[in-house]
């Protein structure tokens, strides 16, 4: 039996030799091959290529709604000893209470299941005091720094997000609730529809790496370029699906004429 050339390695009970392999980084594969049609973005949309979209009530295509909850919460700011307690959380203002500024930068970049004992660096402004981050994962949005979004980390959140502390509510505003809405397509270039419908084009079949695709935007840094070299803020997107197990359980709602297939890269494939 021979042995293996250096630069190979086992995959999938194959072997590939790695350094021979080029990648698409959006194309995964022939089939199915790449179709697309025209459609209009409806008015109030700024999106990038590669965003997943559905169609409104006027036929009208906007980015699609996402697989869990997205809530948006703005912080104002709470007097010395007051609380917050937002999904099982709690946070205490300190002698001089908590500015809106530093409430959103203690929430910000939350992983789900975290306990107030793992938070005692945030203690700006008060403190953790109490509970654990149930069923949400959150990150900041927004500059100045005042507003976190938080994305439910089960494909339905067993409640909305409510402050049931002492302190002034924060405004929570949900973006969308896990929506069954179709999937119509992928958007095929970047769109600037702020002040008017647009004309495009989606793809409707195709087989595509999941790295590629636009799942979420930060609408705190996220844009288009226009043809003018200027650039224009994208409408707040997030899919919610953080990982390739989500993003299978989207494509579950593609609609009747799509056939878009989406795929990750293994161990092994990638130098």
């Amino acid at each position: 039996m021979g042995t293996l050339a250096a630069n190979t390695t086992a995959n999938n009970g194959g072997f590939t030799s790695l350094g021979e392999k080029t990648y698409n980084y959006v194309i995964r594969g022939a089939e199915p091959p790449v179709q697309t049609r025209d459609i209009t973005v409806a008015s109030g949309q700024v999106l990038k290529k590669y965003t997943w979209l559905e169609s409104d009530s006027s036929g009208n295509m906007i980015a699609h709604a996402p697989l869990v909850e997205i809530a948006s919460v703005a912080f104002i700011a709470i007097d010395a000893a007051e609380t917050i307690i937002l999904a099982g959380l709690t946070w205490t203002a300190g002698g001089s209470g908590t500015t809106a500024a530093q409430l959103a930068a203690a929430w910000a970049d939350i992983a789900a299941g975290t306990g107030y004992a793992a938070l005692a660096d945030r203690t700006t402004g008060g403190s953790f005091t109490a509970g654990t981050l149930t069923g949400y994962a959150t990150y900041a949005s927004g500059t100045p720094l005042t507003t976190v979004i938080f994305r439910a980390t089960t494909a339905a959140s067993a409640t909305d997000i409510a402050d049931s502390g002492t302190g002034d509510n924060p405004t929570v505003t949900i973006i969308q609730y896990a929506a069954a809405n179709k999937i119509t397509g992928l958007l095929a270039m970047d769109v600037d529809g702020t002040s008017s419908a647009v004309a495009a084009s989606m793809y409707l079949s195709g087989n595509f790496w999941e790295d590629g695709l636009v799942w979420g935007i930060d609408v705190a840094t996220d844009t288009i370029t226009k043809v003018d070299g200027t650039t224009v803020a994208c409408t707040a997107y997030d899919t919610g699906c953080y990982n390739s197990a989500l993003r299978q359980k989207l494509l579950e709602n593609l609609a009747g004429g799509t056939n878009i297939i989406v795929g990750a890269f293994l161990t092994g494939e990638v130098e």
